[in-house]
């Protein structure tokens, strides 16, 4: 099972007592169907609960018996189950004038969202949570973050941002293939949005995941960075020791100073140790700068001849 249906799954359990919040849920789900206007309204949906709520507020609210049609696709999914598209169609004309009615387009229709279908403070949120049902997709966020709702008008979708916005979710208007969508693409906002609509599984999940991702990203990170700082230490420490071993070999080691020997016999035998580490193995321990300052000395004295 998809993510998108495990989280459409977990929306339709909710129970909602107000018929309010039931109704501005039916909108949510039939506005943003594949048809809904004066001659058809018909949803299109993978989910088997979304289906069954839809059918369910329609008659429990206004009576109305949608057409419901079945079909399996030739294709299986990810997780190798038959996928089904469960198609509604509310196609009599009493049926669909009286629906429409009672959503307020008794004057026609109207382009943009009808918000004063909203009664009270918990109507926005069920309208959202219909949205999604009915055209929201979401990616698994184990592999990347991404929401979005396909939108036939422009006017719908830039309400619908401003709603976003209202419940303090920040979405864009993109297109793809010259359908328009609303879409986030951020981890925080995903969380934000589902859990406004109440999808509280799918917002633990996808926190859970951004925690997991942020950890390997850093700790990756520190490797990373460590191992550069190893390359730097190595690359110094070699350029340290072949100056000393010259030193060494043209007989030249005793003539400098002793606290000069001292660090050059050291280093031979602690090449491996950052500059500050090696600092701390001389009695009393030495600066890294006070590292640094003897070591240059060595290296200038190497190089005059």
């Amino acid at each position: 099972m998809s993510f998108a249906t495990q989280v459409k799954q977990s929306l339709c359990r909710i129970n909602l007592k107000k018929d309010c919040c039931r109704r501005a849920l039916l909108y949510g789900i039939l506005l943003f169907a594949v048809d809904f206007d004066e001659n058809r309204i018909r949803f299109i949906t993978e989910s088997d609960a979304s289906s069954e709520l839809t059918m369910k507020l329609l008659y429990d609210l206004y009576r109305i018996e949608g057409n419901l049609y079945v079909t399996e696709k030739k294709q299986t999914d990810e997780f190798g189950e038959v996928q089904k598209s469960h198609k509604i169609t509310v196609s009599a004309r009493a049926d669909v004038k009286k629906l429409l009615f009672k959503l307020g387009y008794e004057n026609g229709m109207n382009p943009g969202i009808n918000r004063s279908l909203f009664t009270c403070e918990n109507c926005r949120v069920s309208f959202l949570r219909g949205a999604f049902l009915s055209a929201g997709l979401i990616t698994d966020p184990e592999h990347s973050y991404h929401l979005e709702i396909p939108v036939r008008e422009d006017r719908i979708a830039q309400e619908l941002i401003e709603m976003l916005e209202e419940a303090e979710v920040s979405a864009k208007l993109g297109s793809r293939k010259g359908q328009r969508m609303v879409y986030i693409k951020s981890s925080e906002q995903i969380e934000t949005f589902l859990g406004y609509i109440g999808a509280s599984e799918a917002f633990f999940e996808i926190m859970n995941q951004r925690i997991v991702k942020d950890a390997l990203n850093n700790a990756n990170r520190i490797r990373n960075c460590d191992t550069a700082n190893l390359s730097k230490t190595v690359s110094a420490s070699k350029t340290h020791t072949d100056a000393i071993n010259e030193l060494i070999k043209t007989g030249r080691l005793e003539l400098l100073p002793p606290e000069l020997k001292e660090t050059a016999l050291l280093r031979l035998e602690y090449p491996e140790l950052s500059i500050k580490d090696f600092g701390l193995m001389f009695e009393p321990p030495i600066s890294k700068s006070g590292v640094n300052h003897r070591l240059k000395k060595i290296m200038d004295f190497a190089q005059t001849k």
